[in-house]
């Protein structure tokens, strides 16, 4: 599905390559690399009153103000919709991992400012089926996509939708980590078999939950972590790869929502962007799978 006039395909360096076609892709509609630029985005609009600052940094200052996406390797395709909160990825069948713990923070993201509490939720795709050799002698052959919370490169907390090679099949499951210091604080894994593809995090003050669902009204919820950093942060998605099969990702619906006044409920309805939804993040459900060990370094 191609994207309207809204949207904006990066290219970041001049050793931008095109990556093959994704067969049979659904959500990605054939190789990101392949479509045609579109016009250069307006300028970003001015600054909202101080009075609702807050707020909209929740949101982004304005709802195309992505930012700069990062593309450390200058190989990665990205293309952004302001309007539907799209987020799309072509990676080739290189190392691209966030892996603070083994100095390779390659992966491709895209970020903009966050303050305060805040829901964010979001849809993945493309992530189920990595093949192929791993790339990294220390890691499985791996895809995964979803939400990254950021300080900076020491300093990150990432819920993804992922899948890794085990005796040759995928293994599809929801991966829940915090990087603080440089060093691999809380690694968590739930085995998914329902085909979820939901995200969900919820930050009140300095304690982050995370949860995946399939349908946005029923989540199963990892343990809570203490982020144990504080200061500016920003909030985005990011795209992971550790197989020699390139990677498709689709982030769809990408919703951050400040907890204000109407509280912590309305907030996760709104990001889980379905009307009826009310999950309750104050309470942590039964897995749905049983839970992947945890690893001393990932991707």
């Amino acid at each position: 599905m191609g994207l309207d006039a809204s949207s904006r395909r990066v290219q970041e360096t001049p050793g931008h390559r095109e990556l093959p076609p994704a067969p049979g892709s659904p959500t990605v509609g054939g190789p990101v690399a392949d479509r045609p630029a579109a016009d250069p985005p307006p300028p970003p609009n001015p600054s909202p009153p101080a009075a609702s600052t807050e707020s909209a940094a929740a949101r982004g200052p304005n709802p195309g103000d992505w930012g700069r996406p990062v593309d450390p390797d200058g190989d990665t395709a990205i293309e952004l919709d302001a309007t539907s909160g799209e987020i799309k990825f072509g990676i080739p069948g290189t190392p691209h991992v966030l892996g603070a713990e083994i100095g390779r923070m390659n992966a491709p993201r895209v970020l903009r400012p966050v303050r305060g509490d805040f829901a964010a939720g979001v849809v993945v795709n493309g992530v189920s089926h990595p093949a192929g050799r791993a790339t990294l002698p220390d890691y499985a052959a791996f895809h995964g996509a979803g939400l990254l919370l950021w300080q900076d490169e020491r300093n990150y907390l990432r819920l993804e939708i992922a899948a890794e090679v085990r005796r040759g099949r995928p293994r599809p499951y929801a991966n829940f980590e915090l990087r603080r210091g440089g060093v691999l604080a809380s690694s968590q894994g739930i085995e998914i078999k329902d085909g979820s593809s939901r995200l969900l995090l919820v930050r009140r003050g300095g304690v982050v939950r995370g949860a995946f669902g399939r349908d946005g009204t029923r989540w199963t919820w990892f343990a809570p972590v203490e982020l144990g950093f504080d200061g500016p942060s920003r909030i985005g998605g990011a795209a992971i790869n550790s197989a020699t099969k390139p990677l498709y990702a689709d982030l769809q619906s990408l919703r951050v929502v400040p907890i204000g006044d109407a509280g912590e409920s309305e907030a996760v309805r709104e990001a889980s962007g379905l009307p009826a939804a009310d999950p309750d993040p104050s309470s942590q459900a039964d897995a749905t799978g049983p839970s992947v060990p945890q690893r001393t370094g990932d991707h």
